[in-house]
C-alpha cells in the first residue's frame, strides 16, 4: 500500500514551528507494516493544496493531509480537498466526504476520494494529529494489511564515510528484495538502520543477512548495535579484559572522561583523567619534557606519546590516551591549521598515534576528537585481549 503525506502551512516552510508530524506518521505506519513513501509541505494556498493533493492522488493509495481544518482564514485544506475531489463545499465539508471525529480538538477531520485515492484530511496540530492517525487512519489500514510488521536493525560504525559506506554495501544490499538501507549521520559516528516489511521471521532473515553484508565489508569500523553507545561497548571490553583506563586532555577539556563516566560501573575500569591545558601544566603533572614542547609544539605526536607515557606513569593505569590539538577559530598555523590534533592511545607496551585535521568548528571538532579516542580505545582493547588469547594468556 502507497502512503504519502502533505503537510500545509505557511509557517513551518518559514522556519518558525517545526514538522513532528511526519517522524509520527512514518513511526506509527510501520508498526503495521507500512513505509511512508512520500511526503511534501505547501504553504497555506488554497490552490497548492488542491494541486498538491491531486498529484499525490496519482501515485498513492493513500494521502493524509495535515493543516489547515481550523476555523481561520487560513484554514483552507478543506476546500481545497474539495475542489481537488471536483466537490462542492457544504457546511466546510466536501459533500460525500465522511465525517471523522475529532475528540482532541474543536475541527472534525474529514475522509473524501480523490481520483482512485483515500485523502484524509486532518488537523496539523500535533496532539490532533497523533489522534487521529491513531483512531481513524491505522485501523483503516491495519485490517488490509494484517500479519505484515516492520522490523529493524541500527548498526554503528566510525571512521568510514557516508559515500563510501555505500560504495562498499549498498548495491549488495540492494539486491536483497524488500530489504532498506538508511544512513544517519550523528556526529562522530555513522548509523545504519535496516529495516524490512513482511512476517516477522522474513524480516529476521533479510535483516541477519544484511547485517553479515555490513560487517564483513566494514569490519572494526563496526562497534555496536541498537541502543548501544561507544562508550558502553569501550567499558565492556576493558572490564572483559581486566584493563584499568586513564585519559590525558588538552583540546577536548574534559570531555573524553566526562563520556566515560556518562557510564553507570566506570569506576570499575576507569582510574583517573586530567586536563593539561597549558605547557606548564603538560611539563609539571605528565612529565612531557621541555624541550620536547619546543622543538616540536604541543600539538606534535611527540607531544602526546609523552602525555600517554606520563599519564600511564602517574595513574598505574594498563591504557592510556592523550589528546592535544587546535580547535580553533584561532591558534592555527601553515603547517599546522586549525582543526589539527595528534592523538595517542596507549596499552601496555602497544602504542598508536594518530593526526587528523577537522576543521568543523569547536564544538564538532571536539566531538570528533572525543569519539575517535573511544573508538580507538575500543579497537585496541579488543585486539590486545584476541592477541593474549591466541597465545594462551587470557
Amino acid at each position: 500500500m502507497r502512503i504519502a503525506l502533505l503537510v500545509t502551512g505557511s509557517e513551518i516552510l518559514d522556519g518558525h514551528v517545526t514538522d513532528t508530524n511526519t517522524g509520527f506518521l512514518a513511526r506509527e505506519l510501520a508498526l503495521i507494516g507500512i513505509r511512508l513513501e512520500r511526503a511534501m509541505s505547501v504553504r497555506d494556498s488554497k490552490n497548492e493544496i488542491a494541486a498538491a493533493l491531486t498529484l499525490l492522488s496519482r501515485s498513492a493509495d493513500v494521502v493524509v493531509a495535515s493543516g489547515g481544518i481550523g476555523p481561520t482564514d487560513d484554514d483552507v485544506s478543506m476546500s481545497a480537498a474539495a475542489e481537488a475531489a471536483g466537490k462542492p463545499l457544504r457546511n466546510r465539508f466536501p459533500v460525500g466526504a465522511e465525517r471523522l471525529k475529532n475528540t482532541a480538538g474543536t475541527a472534525d477531520a474529514a475522509l473524501v476520494n480523490v481520483g482512485k485515492a483515500r485523502v484524509f484530511v486532518f488537523a496539523g496540530v500535533p496532539s490532533e494529529f497523533e489522534y487521529s492517525v491513531r483512531r481513524h487512519l491505522i485501523p483503516r489500514l491495519a485490517a488490509k494489511e494484517r500479519g505484515r510488521v516492520t522490523d529493524s536493525l541500527v548498526l554503528k560504525t566510525f571512521g568510514v564515510r557516508e559515500a563510501k559506506i555505500n560504495e562498499l554495501v549498498g548495491r549488495e544490499i540492494a539486491k536483497i528484495g524488500g530489504l532498506f538501507i538508511s544512513y544517519l549521520p550523528v556526529l562522530p559516528e555513522i548509523h545504519l538502520r535496516l529495516s524490512a516489511t513482511g512476517t516477522h521471521y522474513q524480516n529476521l532473515v533479510m535483516l541477519n543477512r544484511g547485517e553479515d553484508i555490513i560487517r564483513e565489508a566494514l569490519g572494526d569500523a563496526v562497534w555496536g548495535v541498537g541502543a548501544e553507545t561507544l562508550q558502553q561497548q569501550m567499558g565492556c571490553r576493558l572490564k572483559a579484559a581486566g584493563l584499568k583506563l586513564a585519559v590525558a586532555e588538552s583540546c577536548t577539556g574534559g570531555m573524553i572522561a566526562d563520556q566515560i563516566t556518562s557510564v553507570p560501573g566506570a569506576s570499575e575500569y576507569f582510574v583517573s583523567g586530567v586536563v593539561t591545558y597549558s605547557n606548564d601544566a603538560k611539563m609539571t603533572l605528565l612529565g612531557v619534557r621541555r624541550d620536547t614542547l619546543l622543538e616540536h609544539g604541543a600539538v606534535s605526536r611527540q607531544a602526546v606519546e609523552e602525555m600517554a607515557a606520563g599519564a600511564m606513569r602517574i595513574s598505574g593505569a594498563h591504557v592510556t590516551a592523550a589528546v592535544s590539538g587546535i580547535a580553533g577559530p584561532a591558534g592555527g598555523t601553515p603547517g599546522k591549521p586549525v582543526g589539527t590534533v595528534f592523538l595517542a592511545v596507549r596499552i601496555c607496551d602497544l602504542l598508536r598515534t594518530e593526526s587528523h585535521t577537522w576543521n568543523w568548528g569547536r564544538d564538532r571538532f571536539r566531538k570528533a576528537v572525543t569519539g575517535r579516542v573511544l573508538w580507538l580505545i575500543w579497537k585496541m582493547a579488543g585486539d590486545y585481549a584476541a592477541c593474549r588469547e591466541s597465545i594462551g594468556e587470557a
